[in-house]
């Protein structure tokens, strides 16, 4: 399958200004460029809330944001980024997840699990999974006791989100 012509013209663009292929870089230089790449974003809205917590898991701990974009949201959307369990972070994802929070009015809760090669399969979808715990426990002060909670995520954050909605039916976090 072809890359569509905007992704094409984008690696033409940096090959012929010297660009290193992304396959030849360092994982750092990758995490760079990820960042970098998230400024294209654009501008982010101003929400009315923005509050940053910590989640302990057994084997270390992870970092959420939640993003109000109003008092009363109409429901909690938990997103998993995208970066291939490799790259990515809550600021990366920063600029998109205020974004949806402004259009769905819901409360947007930015997951920033931890990533590979540091942290070896399954510590991403656990943490995943303990994140959506977190906001279950915690519905009622994001939004309403009974708001409808939704995960979501882009690349490698739509599998998470996928593999954490079965995990949820399949256990208690997922019974109402």
């Amino acid at each position: 399958m072809g890359l569509d012509l905007a992704t094409t013209e984008f690696l033409e663009r940096m090959a012929a200004a010297g660009g290193k292929p992304l396959r030849e870089s360092t994982l750092e230089e990758v995490r760079v460029f990820g960042s970098a790449m998230a400024g294209l974003a654009g501008p982010a809205p101003d929400m009315v809330r923005v509050e940053e917590t910590t989640v302990e898991v057994p084997d270390g701990a992870f970092d959420l944001r939640i993003l109000g974009p109003v008092e009363s949201p109409r429901g909690v959307l938990v997103y998993f980024h995208g970066g291939g369990w490799v790259i990515g972070s809550i600021d990366d994802s920063d600029t998109i997840a205020r974004k949806l929070a402004e259009r769905t009015s819901c409360a947007v809760v930015v997951v920033g699990y931890r990533l590979a090669p540091e942290h070896r399969y399954p510590a991403a979808v656990d943490d995943a999974y303990a994140a959506l715990e977190w906001v279950k426990e915690h519905l009622a002060d994001i939004a309403y006791e009974d708001a409808p909670l939704i995960v979501a995520g882009d690349s490698a954050g739509g599998n998470l989100a996928a593999v954490t909605a079965i995990r949820a039916r399949e256990t208690e976090a997922g019974r109402p």
